[in-house]
């Protein structure tokens, strides 16, 4: 299974190593300016439509509008936002027992699971300054239950 595969089946986690590396190399002030760069504008309105465009550029104000916001506010409109989106099984969105999308695809369905929740809420934050140090994913896993669950984690102190 490759973990970061768009809806075309390629693989892109060279695209997310770069992404990475560009956003920790951008100066903490230009955040406001790059913030929505990771998300792919032309693609969001050519293969998902105009609702999802706007869903994005609310992104964008949001982003932006949160520039100077203290951590706690910054993490609270993030979590709000991207919590409005439906939650989706990979089996029922992208008929596959487990897909990771890109923040692009998770804004264009406006729906997935818990990952794509996560992957979305990361690359926010981080565009808002947020420390990569401070933030964390957890993954739990019911091996008897057979099911499992990610979520993002903020570092307090």
């Amino acid at each position: 299974m490759e973990i970061f595969q768009n809806n075309n089946g390629e693989n892109v986690r060279r695209y997310w190593v770069l992404l990475t590396i560009w956003l920790l190399i951008i100066p903490l002030s230009q955040f406001a300016q790059v913030a929505i760069n990771w998300i792919e504008f032309s693609v969001l309105k050519k293969q998902y439509g105009e609702v999802a465009y706007n869903r994005a550029k609310a992104l964008e104000k949001l982003l932006i509008r949160l520039e100077k916001a203290d951590t706690a506010t910054k993490l609270e409109e993030v979590n709000r936002f991207f919590n409005r989106f439906n939650y989706e099984s990979d089996e029922s969105l992208w008929k596959q027992k487990d897909y990771w999308q890109t923040p692009t695809e998770f804004i264009g369905m406006n729906a997935g699971d818990c990952e794509d929740y996560v992957i979305s809420k990361y690359f926010a934050l981080r565009a808002l300054g947020i420390p990569d140090e401070k933030l964390f994913l957890t993954y739990a896993k019911a091996v008897r239950k057979k099911w499992q669950y990610c979520s993002y984690g903020f570092e307090l102190f």
